[in-house]
């Protein structure tokens, strides 16, 4: 039986994600299964990195995935970047004259910042996540307007996606919000070649805008289906200061980086916003609950005790568990099965005048971001 890290079809379209991306398609689809292999403990991270450490410098240059900082590699890696492992022909290759330049002048400005990157943390002093209510949720797609909004997104492009199927003796529509899950134990970070994809110690899973060079390596790793490339110039204008804590993190990025739902890192490092979301502040119906997972006390730890108060009991999940990932969005709800199929929404995409599908350029057809429930349209995902 093809294992779920290996079905057929998902693969034909990451292959084709990377070919277009011009980078080794090959090593990023085995680097992706096998960071996932790592997340679930079925190889460690020190056997993860020396597996691919010779192919990453071949391929970018430069090797600079977590591991790296505990292996007692950094030096050696800035060594070797520094004597030109990351050429202008690389950067064009993958991520276009302006984010080459971009780039290029970034890594040359930040040489200590190479040998000294941050480390990543499976668990953080603060872990901030989400609990969300699926029984209370109507599809009404307010979260996702502002979503889009403030984070200045394109057409067809949805940090958060309502996801809207039916199920095994559940024909009704069922309804769920899919984030990124900001996952303890991200197979997206460590497959990242330059140390863009990284946590912060508030458990927040970001991008740097200004290390990213758009090879499309978390796309592959990601069990979610959360991330996007940007292909072309944004066509709106930013309307948020993308600046957190000295890094260019927030809000779309310009052409050629990935982006994904950040969990509004500039919020989190503003007086009087700190611990808030823009979904879960628009919200209309309670559904989303923002905060510290760490803490007992949080808003969204809260929620799930009142909860339990008030029904005796309540079924809560992450998704895609199996993986090892830890995701850190948890879901008051019965879980999706592998029998789940899409179904029309209650409030259209189209009648928000939306693209309701993804273009196949800002990441696949509809059903790839089925891959967060594990099944597709015509079946499940074996």
């Amino acid at each position: 039986m093809t294992s779920k890290r290996e079905n057929p079809d998902m693969k034909e379209h990451i292959g084709r994600l990377l070919r277009g991306a011009q980078v080794d398609a090959g090593l990023g689809q085995e680097a992706a299964r096998d960071a996932q292999r790592v997340a679930s403990g079925e190889i460690s991270e020190a056997k993860f990195y020396e597996k691919y450490h010779g192919a990453y410098l071949k391929e970018f240059g430069i090797d600079l995935r977590p591991e790296s900082s505990r292996s007692g590699k950094d030096e050696l890696m800035s060594k070797s970047f520094f004597k030109d492992s990351i050429s202008r022909r690389t950067l064009f290759k993958v991520a276009g004259a302006s984010a080459a330049v971009l780039a290029l002048n970034m890594w040359l400005g930040r040489r200590a910042l190479a040998a000294t990157r941050d480390d990543i943390p499976r668990v953080t002093p603060v872990q901030y996540g989400m609990v969300i209510d699926l029984e209370k949720c109507d599809g009404c797609l307010t979260c996702v307007a502002a979503c889009k909004g403030h984070n200045s997104l394109d057409e067809a492009v949805y940090w958060l996606h309502i996801i809207s199927y039916t199920d095994s003796n559940r024909p009704e529509v069922n309804l769920l919000p899919r984030f990124c899950n900001h996952c303890s134990n991200a197979p997206c970070i460590k497959v990242c070649p330059v140390g863009a994809r990284f946590k912060r110690d508030d458990g927040l899973v970001l991008i740097d805008y200004d290390r990213c060079i758009g090879c499309r390596y978390c796309m592959t790793a990601c069990p979610y289906g959360v991330n996007y490339f940007q292909w072309t110039d944004p066509a709106y204008p930013l309307n948020i200061e993308p600046v957190s804590r000295g890094r260019r993190v927030a809000g779309r990025p310009e052409e050629g980086i990935m982006s994904k739902c950040d969990f509004c890192p500039e919020r989190q490092d503003a007086a009087g916003a700190k611990g808030t979301t823009i979904c879960q502040l628009t919200c209309p119906h309670n559904v989303i609950h923002f905060g510290d997972l760490n803490d007992p006390q949080s808003e969204p730890n809260r929620y799930l005790e009142q909860k339990r108060k008030e029904k005796g009991y309540i079924s809560t999940f992450g998704l895609r568990e199996e993986f090892g990932t830890k995701p850190n969005v948890i879901y008051i709800g019965q879980q999706p099965s592998a029998n789940a199929r899409l179904a029309p929404l209650p409030k259209s995409y189209e009648s928000m005048g939306w693209i309701a599908e993804r273009k196949e350029v800002l990441g696949g057809p509809q059903p790839w971001f089925m891959k967060a429930l594990g099944v597709k349209e015509n079946g499940p995902v074996h």
